[in-house]
């Protein structure tokens, strides 16, 4: 998709004291970055499916060049099949360039289960938009910001990172977002503009006033004049 070989700089950040800094920088291309703990199997098989369905939908957003980014394709308007192919496949990647980096913080077992059936995990969301950029990166934090919430009712940093994690992946005009709450007391509050790739049916929408305890999935410069959404996901019994 020729992005194979562009380089990609990517660290992990950690906390010291008040501060996060940025750790183990490494400037390799994404052919060079591989999960050798595949079984070929997989690789030969769902995963390529997999890869084979969803370039032909990410193409035209990714583009060689911002000039080459295809007009006629809406990212907000994806919906369905198509959708859902976007969802999986930004799981997948995000778990696979997880599990390959040294990046303490670990994708569960059950969530990487679950993309292999075919399904994005619960508890799960992935979005999308357009970013103009010509570079692809990576990164995963389980930084948030909390609203409407007391300093004794925000959640200790261990369980954030026991039960959260967001893993942004930018592929030059398309940046994707994988995000975790797998706190059921707290709300996901994210910009309304962002395309949700997955199941329309297995998430809750709230549009009425901030209640105590939402928290939002932030990228960096997101501002707090934006028009939220809060979302659930549905958990299947």
């Amino acid at each position: 998709m020729w992005i194979a070989k562009l380089p990609v700089t990517s660290s992990r950040v950690v906390r010291a004291g008040e501060k996060f800094e940025p750790q183990d920088v490494r400037d390799a291309p994404p052919i060079a970055r591989t999960e050798g703990r595949v079984c070929e199997r997989c690789n030969n098989g769902w995963m390529s499916a997999l890869e084979s369905s969803a370039m032909s939908i990410l193409k035209p957003f990714i583009g060689k060049s911002l000039s080459e980014v295809d007009d006629t394709a809406n990212l907000y308007e994806c919906r369905g099949a198509e959708a859902l192919i976007i969802g999986r496949w930004a799981a997948k990647t995000a778990y696979m360039v997880n599990s390959a980096s040294s990046y303490p913080l670990k994708v569960p077992q059950e969530h990487r289960t679950s993309i292999l059936n075919g399904v994005v995990p619960p508890d799960v969301f992935v979005f999308g938009f357009p970013f103009s950029a010509e570079e692809i990166q990576w990164s995963q934090n389980t930084q948030w910001e909390f609203l409407n919430a007391s300093e004794e009712e925000l959640p200790s940093e261990a369980t954030l990172e026991e039960r959260t994690y967001k893993i942004g992946i930018r592929l030059r005009h398309l940046s994707l977002i994988v995000v975790w709450n797998g706190l059921p007391e707290w709300t996901l509050a994210v910009p309304r503009s962002w395309p949700v790739f997955v199941e329309s049916n297995s998430f809750e929408r709230f549009d009425d006033e901030w209640p105590p305890g939402a928290f939002m999935a932030p990228m960096i410069g997101l501002s707090h004049a934006m028009t939220q959404i809060k979302l659930k996901r549905i958990i299947q019994k």
